[in-house]
């Protein structure tokens, strides 16, 4: 495939399309696994094994780059090419140094961490997450790369081909399931994730080869910008670890309860955050280029503008996916997951805590766009702060409130956190941007109000319900509608 830039349309629908492939690969793989495995203990502790590999993946994923694009961007306007071609080459060799040696040390320390953390489960079962987390953290390192190597190309605008190769794992994950069908173990499961995570590096060395893009590893001892990429990345490297660690606790609070709610947990989150993959990630991923050259251009009203119909463009779509994940969640779990070893107990298990965590999905899709934006302006401190007392909260809510409601509490206390955690930076947001908040409030209520009063007098009725919140809101927001109807996809704007 050959190299070609892509404008914030082109960039969104090539990222929609990747991410939503990557979605169904993602839930077909979720089906099998709910097919050999249920919602039983060794399922659990391949959940459980994931937790930190994915915490350092996605906060190479999603927040070097969103370091790395400002800054090179400003290096661009402000010295040249040139300037800008060393750094990426610096960044690139400090990245990946960095990221490795992290993970040796998560390898060196995993052992002591499950000791401490699941000091609950059985010996064996110690034993067993302790292997689990090691061989998935070697695959990490692989994925952290291909990241590094992903967020360079994102700063020149080439989103495709690296989109694409996002679905390496799942297929090769697939693969070793349809492979070896009734004699799958989530031994073999790790190991063909490690194998993914290393097709994806491969694959884009292969790339960047063939199309002769100039990269060298660096290592830049004395540079003043990774210098600079170093202070900044502290918070948002935080951040994002800290949204690993926030699922994390899910994990960890779910073990604590009786066998089978880790798993439950995990296929409800898979569905939870599609939203957040499909319109948060994706949206606030192809922004983030050009929101940090308009950055460094002052054009702080486009900013504004991109920045708001983003939001409005999210709400719209995760309030229609709240209500009929409310109303339907029982018959989506069935359905998609209901055969095999997943037994009654495993649907009603998951569709409880997959409607009750529904609402925040409008929060956790909203978060990643505002988060984006603060980047580009370099105000991370404060979404650190932001994001630190909402998992705090989090942790309390469910220990000493909510506890004795198990997986409906555990539901309740993510999505009182996440609302917080949300609203606090919207408002910090609206404080650093100084926009009209007049009008998204409006907005927020003509939507949300009608819609809970339309749920409140047809409860009985849920396709009619649900029927009528989508005409609602297509007819009510002109401005969202045109863009639905003219540029088919909701964030090709």
């Amino acid at each position: 495939m050959k190299i070609t830039q892509q404008n914030i349309s082109s960039a969104s629908i090539t990222l929609f399309v990747a991410t939503f492939a990557s979605n169904l690969l993602g839930i077909f793989r979720e089906i099998l696994l709910a097919k050999y495995f249920g919602t039983s203990i060794q399922y659990d502790l391949y959940v459980l094994a994931q937790y930190i590999p994915s915490a350092i993946n996605a906060a190479f994923q999603f927040g070097l780059p969103s370091i790395f694009i400002p800054l090179y961007y400003q290096l661009k306007e402000t010295k040249g090419e040139i300037s800008a071609s060393d750094f990426q080459n610096e960044f690139f060799g400090f990245g990946s140094l960095i990221g490795v040696i992290s993970i040796i040390l998560m390898i060196l320390f995993s052992p002591w961490i499950v000791e401490i953390f699941f000091s609950h489960l059985n010996h064996s079962s110690r034993e067993e997450l302790i292997k689990y987390t090691q061989i998935l953290l070697l695959g990490t390192v692989f994925s952290v790369i291909f990241m590094n190597v992903r967020a360079i190309l994102s700063a020149h605008k080439y989103f495709s081909f690296p989109a694409i190769l996002l679905l390496s794992v799942n297929i090769v994950v697939i693969s070793a399931l349809i492979y070896f069908e009734n004699k799958i173990t989530t031994g073999i499961i790790v190991i063909s994730v490690t194998i993914g995570m290393l097709c994806q590096l491969v694959l884009i060395l292969l790339f960047l080869r063939k199309n002769k893009f100039a990269l060298f590893f660096t290592i830049p001892w004395h540079s003043s910008a990774i210098k600079k990429t170093f202070y900044l990345a502290i918070p948002v490297l935080s951040v994002e670890l800290l949204w690993g660690l926030f699922y994390y606790l899910d994990g960890f609070f779910a073990s604590m309860l009786e066998q089978g709610n880790v798993s439950a947990t995990n296929y409800a989150l898979v569905l939870f955050r599609i939203p957040n993959f499909l319109f948060g990630i994706t949206l606030g991923s192809a922004i983030l280029p050009h929101i940090s050259e308009l950055f460094s251009l002052n054009n702080i009203q486009e900013i504004i503008d991109k920045y708001l119909l983003s939001l409005r463009l999210v709400f719209l779509i995760c309030l229609v996916f709240s209500v009929t994940v409310y109303l339907f969640s029982a018959d989506i779990i069935s359905i998609i997951f209901g055969h095999g070893a997943f037994s009654n107990r495993s649907i009603q298990l998951t569709s409880t805590f997959f409607a009750y965590i529904a609402p925040s999905s409008i929060f956790l899709a909203g978060y990643p766009i505002i988060f984006k934006i603060m980047n580009a302006m370099n105000r991370n401190q404060i979404m650190l702060i932001i994001f630190m007392v909402g998992i705090l909260l989090k942790y309390v809510l469910f220990t000493y409130v909510f506890y004795s409601y198990q997986i409906i509490g555990l539901a309740i206390a993510i999505n009182i956190s996440l609302a917080i955690a949300f609203l606090s930076s919207f408002l910090y947001s609206w404080w650093v941007l100084q926009f009209e908040i007049k009008n998204i409030l409006m907005f927020i209520c003509k939507n949300i109000i009608p819609s809970a009063i339309i749920i409140f007098i047809n409860p009985n009725y849920p396709f009619l319900t649900i029927s009528i919140i989508i005409l609602f809101v297509i007819i009510i927001n002109k401005k969202e509608r045109e863009i639905l109807t003219k540029r088919l996809l909701p964030f090709a704007f």
